[in-house]
């Protein structure tokens, strides 16, 4: 069989991740990587009308990894189509130019959200210029629609940088970072985000105005709403608004059915932790729950990598995250109180926080601090919890109590141990949730469920065992937890969204 060399994609819009410096007044972020997911069919969908568009339904597409061959069978030539949904962030407008590299030895059509942008006889590089107004914030579609491929394989291994003019105007009404959603309610949120200079800023949801202050650093209390409800909302400065997104109230029914999602550990390996995030946006959950280390430095740079890969997803689904030790090491615990404005300035520095959705109660502690200290405040809060009738009780920190690893200041926590874990079987918790370790362990001590997820993009490490280890991988993964009829099921997935261990938390003590 013939063998068809198939190179993919390098244009220069902007992408989610890793930053680097370019000419002076410019910055390049890597977009698509090989190893990221694509939708591929052969066949007739290039000529399906709107193939290339966001509202496209690819489900029955392939769905696979980057850098692998496609075969191409049959007396007659075939199209070979390719779709990659990838999100920008923000600051989207600043990026303008593309060059496309590839070449699958067969013309091809390019196209950027349904629109056709340019062709090629396949034998050259491909410039290409963004009309204005044709990027988003999210949910951009590149589509490759390659012509007449005649029997062989192609070799689909796509990659993709974005190379932004920061000389441009400030654009998307100046918002550098964000929105993203923290504290949903029954009857609002709060919604965040950041401008690139002090200025007057607000959130508008559903039409209604809240005010989010006039620093560089917004924050809205969103009240009045219905539970249970979806409504539309932006984020305006100076009367330009950035692109509408859907925020959704907790339900008022504690019986009601609950999805969240627990991940951590972000750092380093920005291709991996966007493709965890790419996975979670699928399971339609109510909240995150993030177990810390988001960031390997609490500096600018990589706050804002951060929140461009996670755009999309924290726009529209709340998160709560626990204090990691590299957040805190390099003096950022004072940024994370400030980013997630979740627990009181004069209860543990707003590290230490606990909340409430629907039938699950949820305790988050700091696990830089001395934990004896924090195991009074949990007892408490655990208690109030039980007589305020909640039916699934969590407590999430970043370095847990129990783990198979052996390493200098990894492994279990002996503090955690000594002062949480008998606070925890005392009030018969559903589970502990951890990360530190980069890999995926689920045990149980005494009764005690724990599980560690430490696989969102930092580098993965090799697990140990100990006598409370059930199940352990060395993989990139998260968690989904459903909430219903008295049971939590867990399932850990990876970072394709397919399910590898699973079990139902019971109230079995």
């Amino acid at each position: 069989m013939m063998s068809r060399k198939f190179t993919v994609l390098f244009v220069t819009i902007m992408s989610s991740l890793g930053i680097a410096a370019c000419s002076s007044g410019t910055t390049t972020r890597h977009l698509v990587s090989v190893g990221d997911e694509v939708r591929i069919a052969v066949g007739a969908p290039a000529t399906q009308p709107n193939w290339a568009a966001l509202s496209f339904a690819d489900a029955s597409w392939a769905n696979k990894a980057t850098a692998f061959f496609e075969n191409v069978d049959g007396a007659m030539p075939a199209d070979v189509t390719v779709r990659r949904v990838f999100d920008i962030g923000a600051d989207y407008a600043k990026f303008r130019t593309l060059s496309l590299s590839f070449d699958p030895g067969a013309a091809y059509d390019v196209f950027l959200n349904g629109q056709n942008v340019g062709s090629s006889d396949g034998k050259s590089a491909l410039a290409i210029n963004a009309p204005a107004g044709l990027l988003h914030a999210s949910g951009n579609v590149l589509g490759l629609a390659i012509h007449a491929v005649t029997a062989g394989q192609v070799h689909i291994a796509p990659t993709l940088d974005g190379e932004a003019d920061l000389t441009a105007p400030p654009t998307a009404a100046g918002v550098v970072r964000g929105p993203w959603l923290i504290a949903p309610a029954t009857d609002g949120v709060t919604i965040v985000w950041e401008t690139d200079q002090p200025v007057a800023s607000t959130a508008v949801v559903d039409g209604k105005s809240y005010d989010g202050g006039s620093g560089t650093h917004h924050a809205a209390q969103v009240t009045g709403l219905l539970p249970s409800h979806a409504y539309p909302y932006q984020v305006e400065v100076a009367g330009v608004a950035t692109e509408g997104a859907e925020l959704t109230t907790a339900p008022a029914d504690t019986s009601a059915r609950v999805r969240f999602v627990v991940y951590g550990d972000n750092r380093t390996d920005g291709d991996a932790h966007r493709r965890v995030v790419d996975a979670m946006r699928n399971e339609g959950a109510d909240f995150l729950i993030n177990t810390g280390d988001m960031v390997a430095s609490s500096n600018d740079a990589e706050w804002q990598t951060f929140f461009d890969i996670e755009y999309s997803l924290l726009a529209r689904t709340p998160m709560y995250p626990s204090l990691g030790n590299h957040e805190e090491n390099s003096g950022g615990g004072g940024r994370f109180a400030e980013l997630f404005p979740l627990g009181k300035a004069d209860v543990f520095k707003g590290r230490v926080y606990s909340f409430d959705y629907g039938s699950i109660h949820v305790a988050v502690l700091d696990s830089n601090a001395w934990l004896g200290d924090e195991a009074k405040w949990l007892d408490d809060d655990l208690t109030r919890a039980d007589e305020n009738g909640a039916r699934h009780l969590f407590v999430v920190m970043h370095w847990g109590a129990f783990s198979g690893r052996k390493y200098l200041q990894h492994g279990s926590n002996t503090d955690a141990q000594k002062y949480i874990a008998p606070i925890a079987r005392k009030h018969k918790v559903d589970a502990l949730l951890a990360g530190h370790d980069h890999f995926y362990e689920r045990g149980n001590s005494k009764g005690l469920r724990y599980f560690i997820t430490g696989g969102g993009g930092a580098p993965l490490a090799d697990p140990g065992k100990i006598d409370e280890t059930d199940v352990t991988r060395k993989i990139f993964h998260f968690l989904t937890v459903d909430v219903v009829g008295g049971v939590a099921h867990v399932v850990a997935k990876d970072e394709s969204g397919v399910a590898f261990d699973n079990v139902d938390l019971t109230h079995d003590w």
